[in-house]
């Protein structure tokens, strides 16, 4: 950790004070909320935080920033304030001493690594194409670009009068609903998760990676996938630790390190520990959605995420216990043993389990998802869709919606086909 000189900390004080204010005029609710507003408003939110993070807690200075540079750049001061810049947009630390877990591998397609071997297990990597990297880019987010088109279009024919006896237009969530109903609302909570949100957020993020490649600000492999692989989410925690996004990850584990170490002395390494960091990033994440609820209209006492986020904890919990008393009950036999310690030199990450434990799992995260879930996207359901604007300019309302809904349809088999896309 580095600790920058006594003059300097009243202005890292005064710059977060001024970034807090500056996200604050935007946490308005605004009628026309558009998905580019809400973007810049939950990055303000975001960049005050993770200032909160790298500037008074990891104290990061000047000379920390040099030494993350090769010698021959870190002399010039437009390189370190550039680093610094590239810090705050990549949130996931990508080639920095705090680059985070679980970042997805660059695809396939770009056939970034050399086959491992025997005497070199881990693969090697190498350069990617920029002209390669951003023909699958741009390719891919203009197929995107066009789904919430499609979309939006199709949500706003199918929009509904607010509900009778509710001046804003909202609702409480009747949890008291027929089998059938339940199916159908899991069912579109899952759709909202796998489909629309992340393309949305997957959108936003390869627009950026096509900025600063393009321009030449910055390298293709510093621009991995910003989500990882559905095989992955056979538990709640790989769900949120594996396959979506982690670009809340590293500051607000900063963060509850802070408050469970530093402030609350938690022991370490210990069960309590382990679960009050979790609790406290899933609570500043359901903070940070209520916050961004508010943009798109939603009252402060119809947002669920300060509810649907922070009992993640208890999936998580459950699912650990699961796992030991299995563990406890089916203790393994020195085949068993053998086997594990094969996989462990072979292999970096957790072994996967059996099928049949994976499908057992696959359930129970679909499950769970599709029911808890329901807190915070319900009332996104209620905000009335003409006054939701995913795409700034409609190529739907010029074409229809069925005609570009068949060229998205077709399109999306064709860009999977010849870009490699993995889902």
């Amino acid at each position: 950790m580095s600790h920058p000189n006594p003059p300097t900390l009243p202005l890292r004080y005064i710059t977060i004070t001024v970034m807090g204010f500056l996200a604050s005029r935007f946490m308005h609710p605004y009628p026309a909320a558009s998905g580019t507003r809400l973007t810049i408003t939950a990055q303000l939110n975001f960049f005050t935080v993770r200032a909160i993070h790298l500037l008074l807690i990891k104290r990061l200075d000047d000379r920390a920033i040099s030494r993350e540079l090769p010698p021959h750049r870190s002399l010039f001061r437009s390189n370190r304030l550039w680093h610094a810049i590239q810090i705050l947009i990549q949130p996931r630390g990508i080639a920095t001493p705090r680059e985070i877990k679980n970042i997805p591998a660059h695809p396939a397609y770009y056939s970034t690594t050399n086959a491992g071997t025997k005497k070199a297990p881990t693969p090697t990597p190498i350069l990617i194409s920029r002209a390669k990297f951003l023909t699958r880019q741009i390719t891919i987010f203009t197929w995107q670009y066009l789904a919430a088109d499609v979309v939006q279009a199709a949500a706003r024919q199918q929009a509904f009068e607010p509900a009778a006896g509710s001046e804003s237009g909202f609702t409480r969530i009747n949890w008291y609903i027929s089998p059938e109903k339940w199916v159908e609302r899991g069912l579109t909570n899952l759709i909202t998760w796998f489909v629309l949100t992340r393309i949305l957020i997957d959108a936003h993020y390869r627009f950026l990676s096509i900025l600063f490649v393009g321009l030449g600000f910055d390298t293709p492999e510093n621009w991995p996938p910003a989500f990882g692989k559905m095989k992955d989410v056979y538990t709640v925690r790989k769900f949120w630790g594996k396959f979506w996004h982690q670009f809340l990850r590293g500051p607000f584990t900063g963060v509850s390190d802070f408050i469970a170490r530093d402030i609350l002395h938690l022991p370490r390494p210990s069960l309590v520990e382990r679960y009050t960091n979790i609790f406290i990033v899933f609570f500043l994440s359901g903070v940070e959605h209520v916050l961004n609820d508010r943009v798109q209209t939603i009252p402060w006492e119809y947002s669920g995420a300060i509810i649907s986020f922070p009992i993640t904890i208890f999936a998580i919990m459950f699912e650990d216990g699961v796992q030991e008393l299995w563990k406890r009950l089916n203790p393994p036999t020195e085949k068993g043993k053998e086997k594990k310690k094969e996989k462990t030199v072979s292999r970096t990450d957790d072994a996967v389990p059996p099928l049949w434990q994976r499908g057992v799992g696959y359930v129970w995260t679909l499950t769970w998802l599709g029911v808890a879930s329901t807190w915070y996207l319900y009332p996104l359901y209620e905000v009335p869709p003409q006054l939701t604007t995913l795409v700034p300019v409609s190529l739907s309302e010029r074409f229809g919606m069925k005609p570009l809904g068949s060229v998205v349809l077709g399109a999306g088999l064709l860009v999977g086909y010849l870009f490699g896309a993995e889902i």
